[in-house]
């Protein structure tokens, strides 16, 4: 190629005339440019990225301000979430520890997770003169040993102490609904008796309960409180407790 154009440029040295001396010039200089397109166009896609990064660091450079700024609100809007949602992501770890407990259980257990109770007519709760219609309890075990509702806290142990009342009223409220939803499929005073438990991620005060029907024990003597009990369901009636729950809502 190269040797084409230098005797094409010889060519118009020794042309005896201006049209014969243009002629050869322009096949030199469309020579020239074929050459030059062969050479670059192998590169020409490379050279296209070049020029879009350097545009984009032009870009950001003169936008740093705007887009650090930005960055930052990004920033404070996730810690603002996650100090606002704080006890909600404290709880769902500590049920997900129950969860893993509950799962140590034999087969003859079964483990309900997340339970909503609904009414359609609320109920009264002579206790505390009020009226339920909706009720969320974490847990609900069915098995030979009975019935359990479970709570799970990942309070301090100091601060069950201290909420005991609080403890006392959700636990209760959460008894009398669970009793009342399953009241109705059993002959009169017939229902099998639930048994209160809060689960507690840290601990209790020195073993003391926020009341005698209700236990506080931690996830991994969970399975051992549960199975460490006398038989008091056959088979058939914690399948049929298990039916009955498996309706709810």
């Amino acid at each position: 190629m190269d040797l084409h154009i230098n005797e094409l440029n010889d060519k118009i040295t020794i042309a005896g005339n201006l049209f014969t001396r243009t002629g050869r010039r322009l096949h030199y200089w469309i020579a020239v440019s074929l050459r030059n397109h062969r050479i670059h166009s192998p590169f020409s896609g490379m050279v296209r990225e070049l020029h879009n990064v350097q545009y984009y660091k032009r870009k950001h450079i003169a936008n740093r301000s705007s887009i650090i700024k930005n960055e930052c609100n990004k920033v404070v809007s996730s810690y603002n979430f996650l100090k606002n949602n704080q006890s909600f992501l404290i709880g769902a770890g500590g049920e997900e520890v129950v969860i893993s407990a509950l799962s140590q259980l034999p087969d003859e257990y079964h483990a309900i997770n997340d339970v909503n109770l609904h009414f359609r007519h609320a109920i009264h709760w002579r206790e505390r003169d009020e009226y339920i219609r909706n009720c969320q309890i974490d847990h609900i075990v069915v098995g030979p040993t009975g019935v359990f509702l479970l709570e799970t806290k990942n309070w301090k142990a100091s601060d069950i102490e201290l909420k005991s009342e609080k403890l006392k009223y959700q636990v209760r409220r959460s008894n009398h609904a669970l009793w009342h939803y399953i009241k109705d499929y059993y002959s009169w005073n017939k229902s099998p008796k639930i048994r209160n438990v809060i689960v507690s991620m840290k601990g209790s005060p020195s073993g003391r309960k926020p009341d005698k029907y209700i236990d506080i024990v931690i996830p991994h003597r969970l399975c051992g409180y549960i199975t460490a009990r006398e038989s008091i369901l056959s088979e058939d009636a914690v399948k049929r407790l298990v039916d009955i729950l498996s309706k709810r809502g």
